[in-house]
């Protein structure tokens, strides 16, 4: 019966913090906890009930394979668990193997200057055709798993640097105003990852935060409580939760490799995590949870960046 008892947990939990397969490679730390917390400093993250390798990303502002990365994971097969801990913050790079990539670079450039192949490139780096990277991205030249280093040895008096902890105002059901149109049922399975995206409006009201450049950042639309969240593009949802301060109710949609949008202070979310949805699928009630007002918090990253949504969505 105990032998029973543990596998069952064992299994929960790779269900619960991953969302990937279970053949995953796993080589991060564990906390060593005192009284329940866990000491680390402000370069490391502790993962906690609830996150995935692409709510983390998110809240540091990276990409999710520039995560798995550092912390020698598999990006597509990466199983996380409780109290294991994630480096999020590197010093200057001082890496032999590893490239970071610069203005106006292509992968072919990269390959030809290095004596690599640009099949070989974009089969260590999990990059796939058209083969576009961005300024910034870190690259591995050839199959040598590299070893990062903190940007700073010293402890940090306040918590690691995003994060995720439980919102202040827990999710809860309320009365929802708007009933038309009915969310489309979603099923979990593969999408085309590689179309063309087109873009939609989330929903519809006015926008009354606009994008700042910087970190975590996106636009504001007000609205009313209960109003209709729809998918901005169709994707996977890799993220149905609100485990990262500040954002509330929060969906996260993988679209492509590049492209990932999140739909933060929802009253309801309509979607769980893997749940496949196309463009225009309701996945959320506006709400306003973590936030002091109704309003829908929007953004879109390419590869862990924050962009101007205004710049992809159709003018009004």
């Amino acid at each position: 019966m105990k032998l029973l008892k543990v596998t069952a947990v064992s299994l929960i939990a790779l269900l619960t913090f991953c969302g990937c397969s279970s053949t995953g490679v796993h080589t991060v730390k564990t906390a060593q906890t005192s009284g329940g917390r866990a000491g680390v400093d402000q370069n490391h993250y502790v993962v906690r009930r609830g996150d995935t390798l692409f709510s983390i990303a998110f809240a540091n502002g990276l990409d999710y394979r520039t995560l798995a990365l550092i912390n020698k994971l598999d990006p597509a097969n990466a199983v996380i668990h409780p109290g294991d801990v994630l480096l999020v913050r590197i010093k200057n790079l001082n890496v032999k193997n590893v490239y970071r990539v610069k203005s106006g670079d292509t992968l072919y450039s990269v390959a030809r200057r290095h004596g690599r192949s640009v099949a070989d490139l974009a089969r260590i780096n999990h990059i796939a055709p058209p083969y576009d990277i961005n300024a910034g991205q870190l690259l591995i030249l050839d199959d040598k798993k590299p070893t990062f280093s903190p940007a700073s040895q010293k402890p940090a008096a306040s918590k690691p640097s995003g994060s995720a902890v439980a919102s202040s105002r827990p999710s809860g059901a309320s009365s929802v105003t708007e009933t038309r149109p009915q969310p489309v049922p979603t099923q979990k399975g593969a999408y085309n990852s590689r179309s063309k995206l087109s873009w939609q409006w989330p929903t519809y009201g006015t926008v009354v935060k606009r994008f700042a450049s910087g970190r975590n950042s996106g636009i504001s639309i007000s609205g009313r409580k209960g109003q209709n969240i729809k998918a901005a593009a169709e994707g996977k949802v890799v993220y149905a939760g609100n485990a990262l301060r500040g954002y509330g109710n929060l969906i996260i949609i993988k679209h492509n490799d590049d492209y990932l949008s999140a739909y933060a202070h929802n009253d309801r979310l309509l979607v769980k995590e893997l749940d496949v949805v196309k463009q225009g699928d309701v996945i959320a009630r506006m709400g306003d949870t973590d936030s002091d007002r109704v309003n829908l918090h929007f953004e879109i990253r390419y590869r862990g960046q924050s962009v101007n949504p205004q710049t992809y969505l159709p003018k009004r």
